[in-house]
Formats: structure tokens, C-alpha cells, sequence
């Protein structure tokens, strides 16, 4: 997986806005158990976890998602699969009540690979975090 996300970095990255590969940080272990303030402000997250139940975007909304930079892009993955959609439309319904959602995009597959190279379909969320009396929620 990780050879392909650099591959995939490297395939659609803007010229005009280049990423640097080493500003990319993997978490590999259970992304419920890390400790997310310590991590520091980041901006983009994908989202990519095996397998997917209710809780585990419960734990992503309620454990990733507040330490994000105001302005954030996520990419979450399974997307093509019925259960994880449905499961990931709730929450996002719960937990985005705050949020502005400035863009919301997927991209299906009806497989694990394909020439799109989404892997069973993506979901992308550009949410930033609404201003409130000059403060930030």
C-alpha cells in the first residue's frame, strides 16, 4: 500500500503545488490507540483502515478529526464497499454538524484495483472548522 500511495502522490501531484514525500508521516498501528495530540496540526489525512465497523468512524471523528488543521482535505478509502459507505454517511452526518464541508467528492470502483487506482472507491472531504466570534471551533 505504501508504494503505491507515493506512486499515486507522484501521479497526480500539481506542479504548481508540490508535496514534499518526506512531510508524509504513516501510522501503522491502531489509529484508535494513538495518541493524536502529540502528532501535531496536519492537514491532509487518508484514511485507510481494514476493517471498517460503525466505532471506527466514531473513533476517527471523534479522536482524528478535532486535532486537524482548520482546513482540512480527508480521503477515506472502502468507499465502494455498501456497508462502509452507509456506516461512514452516518457519522459524517453526526459528526460534521460543526463543520463546513467546502467540497465533498467520491470516486468508485467496482474493484480492489483498477485503472483508476482508487481501491474499492474514495471519498474526499475538504472541511474547515467554522469561525466563531473571531475563534476558531
Amino acid at each position: 500500500m505504501k508504494t503505491q500511495l507515493y506512486a499515486n502522490i507522484e501521479r497526480y501531484q500539481d506542479p504548481n503545488m508540490p508535496i514534499n514525500p518526506e512531510s508524509i508521516k504513516i501510522i501503522e498501528s491502531d489509529f484508535a490507540k494513538v495518541d493524536w495530540a502529540e502528532q501535531g496540526k496536519f492537514n491532509v489525512c487518508f484514511f485507510d483502515v481494514s476493517p471498517v465497523t460503525a466505532q471506527t468512524y466514531v473513533d476517527f471523528f471523534e479522536k482524528v478529526l478535532p486535532v486537524m488543521e482548520n482546513d482540512s482535505i480527508i480521503v477515506f478509502s472502502n468507499y465502494s464497499n455498501d456497508h462502509s459507505s452507509k456506516e461512514l454517511n452516518l457519522a459524517k452526518e453526526k459528526y460534521l454538524q460543526n463543520y463546513n464541508v467546502e467540497f465533498e467528492v467520491s470516486r468508485l470502483s467496482s474493484g480492489l484495483s483498477d485503472s483508476t487506482r482508487y481501491y474499492s472507491g474514495i471519498l474526499i472531504l475538504h472541511v474547515k472548522k467554522p469561525l466563531i466570534k473571531g475563534k476558531t471551533i
